[in-house]
């Protein structure tokens, strides 16, 4: 292990990213291995930190082999949802199957969580709030949701009432509850996001990867549903700072990527 991690630390990019989008976001430092571990622990909430520190896919990928308690490398996912081998796609990643909506990144999940044994696949769904997308941002969610199609509210209507199935771009929005006041959606894991955070395939596939093993490892996470009723009432950057606040402590920076 001692091996690996060297090689890791030697790899890493020495250069720091100010990332030029519509969020206002600051340099991410150098991350070390143990960083890059730390990252991929928080789940979602770790990509931007991967992400903007520009931490290459094979150094990822080599966290991703040394964790015991991850299932799904970065090399199972380019394997699994797109059908590539690892080494041919280095050092970009792309090989222009980046998906464009929720429907195709649930899709691709799919098709990982089935190879490693997953009994119910379908079961397991990537969601977004867009409402402070031409802002700059989109709240990111992977719910657990087990009804095949569904009778909801509309979420910013309330007077409409819809039935969705997975062929409706609208059914991969997070739902806690159906028409009928039965529970609907278990987040497995949720984040704010810059909307570039997620818009190239490198970046979709360490999504994918840290999801899949969320889902593998049985995780759950708190606090959404109040996340999600401060985003939409507009308070999205306060949403996006607390996040970010905890993640950056927990990868061993001073300071976050996020600022307003």
């Amino acid at each position: 292990m001692g091996h690996k991690l060297s090689g890791i630390l030697s790899s890493i990019c020495l250069l720091s990213l100010l990332c030029a989008c519509a969020a206002n976001l600051a340099h991410v430092a150098v991350m070390s291995p143990v960083q890059v571990g730390s990252a991929i622990e928080q789940g979602a909430s770790g990509l931007p930190y991967l992400v903007y520190s520009k931490t290459n896919l094979q150094i990822i990928n080599e966290t991703c082999k040394i964790n015991p308690t991850t299932t799904v490398s970065v090399e199972d996912t380019y394997k699994s949802a797109y059908g590539k081998k690892f080494s041919d796609v280095l050092p970009e990643g792309e090989t222009g199957q980046a998906f464009h909506d929720m429907r195709e990144a649930s899709q691709y999940l799919q098709k990982i969580l089935k190879d490693k044994g997953e009994t119910r696949p379908e079961d397991y769904i990537f969601t977004t709030v867009n409402t402070a997308q031409k802002k700059g941002y989109i709240l990111f969610a992977v719910v657990k949701r087990s009804e095949g199609s569904i009778a909801v509210v509309d979420k910013y209507d309330k007077n409409t009432q819809k039935k969705l199935g997975p062929q409706d771009l609208e059914f991969y929005q997070p739902f806690q509850s159906d028409m009928n006041g039965k529970m609907l959606d278990t987040i497995v894991d949720w984040a704010g996001y810059p909307n570039d955070c997620i818009s190239k395939q490198s970046s979709q596939a360490v999504l994918l990867t840290i999801t899949a093993n969320e889902i593998l490892n049985h995780e759950t996470k708190e606090g959404f549903w109040d996340a999600e009723k401060r985003w939409v009432e507009g308070n999205f950057k306060k949403v996006m700072k607390e996040q970010d606040e905890k993640t950056c402590i927990a990868c061993g920076f001073s300071e976050g990527f996020f600022k307003e």
